[in-house]
C-alpha cells in the first residue's frame, strides 16, 4: 500500500467514528512515525489521535459502542466490544487487534474507548516501507 493509502484507511475509520458520535473533537496526534517491519527493517506508519471529552454523549455508552462495532464491520474491522471498569469513567473498548493484545502482524493498532462524555480514537496504520520523516514532508 502507499503512505496515502495507509493514511486515508486510518483516517476514513476515524471519519466514520467521529461521525457517528458527534460532538467537537480534537485531534492531538497527526503525524508520520518509525516502525518496525515484520523482516526486521525500519519502515514508516501513520499515527492519529483524536478525543472529545466534556460533551454528553448522543445515547449511552454502551449502546454507542454497539453501534460503532457494527459501523467498524463495515469498515472491515470485526471486534467485539471489551468492558475496562478500571479507568475512570469505565470506558467500551473496539481495538482491532483485540485489546491488550499488541499490534497486528501488520503492525496496525486501531482502537476507539467510549465512557460517559467522553470518546478517544488512536490508531497506528499499516507499517510500510520508507522514511517516515521524507513521508510525513511528503504527505
Amino acid at each position: 500500500m502507499t503512505p496515502e493509502e495507509v493514511k486515508q484507511e486510518v483516517r476514513a475509520l476515524y471519519l466514520a467514528s467521529r461521525d457517528l458520535i458527534g460532538g467537537d473533537w480534537i485531534e492531538d496526534t497527526d503525524t508520520w512515525d518509525w516502525c518496525r517491519l515484520p523482516n526486521g527493517t525500519g519502515g514508516a506508519h501513520y499515527t492519529l489521535g483524536s478525543f472529545r471529552t466534556g460533551q454528553p454523549l448522543p445515547i449511552p455508552p454502551d449502546e454507542l459502542a454497539e453501534k460503532a462495532r457494527d459501523l467498524w464491520a463495515k469498515h472491515g474491522h470485526t471486534v467485539t466490544v471489551e468492558h475496562d471498569f478500571t479507568l475512570t469513567p469505565h470506558r467500551y473498548i473496539l481495538s482491532d487487534p483485540p485489546w491488550l493484545t499488541g499490534t497486528g502482524p501488520d503492525r496496525r493498532l486501531v482502537r476507539l474507548s467510549i465512557g460517559e462524555n467522553l470518546a478517544n480514537f488512536i490508531a497506528d496504520s499499516r507499517c510500510i516501507p520508507g522514511d517516515s520523516y521524507e513521508i510525513g514532508q511528503a504527505h
